[in-house]
């Protein structure tokens, strides 16, 4: 079998997991994070972080999760009781990055108001 080696975006930039639906895909399989760590042959403390933080996960480490999930049975009937995780619209947005310092122009600085508008007249 060969090898199937994550691209070159992937290995930059990440890939974002739903929390929710491995939550989910976890608890219909009647399996803890601890479970699904060792089956996966990822770090236990590499999946309490994506979990945690909603970090990047590698294109590796999704696979090799999607990989032992795909081996666990689901329960039978556990669908019934393990509640569906919401469906929602996902929008990466880029982090916003913050200013060390304060600027001082006019941009951010209140004018006067103008000598024809209401607040004037009275």
């Amino acid at each position: 079998m060969r090898e199937v080696r994550p691209t070159e975006s992937a290995r930059r930039d990440g890939l974002y997991l739903d929390i929710s639906v491995l939550d989910h895909e976890a608890a219909i399989r009647g399996i803890t994070m601890r479970q699904l760590a060792k089956k996966a042959g990822v770090r236990e403390e590499t999946l309490s972080r994506i979990r945690r933080r909603g970090t990047r996960v590698r294109e590796v480490t999704l696979r090799r999760l999607v990989d032992a999930l795909k081996k666990i049975p689901i329960l039978e009937g556990a669908e019934l009781l393990v509640a569906v995780p919401p469906a929602k619209s996902i929008e990466i947005v880029p982090p916003v990055r913050r200013r060390s310092h304060k600027r001082n122009d006019a941009s951010t600085k209140k004018e006067a108001p103008h000598a024809a508008s209401p607040a004037r007249r009275a």
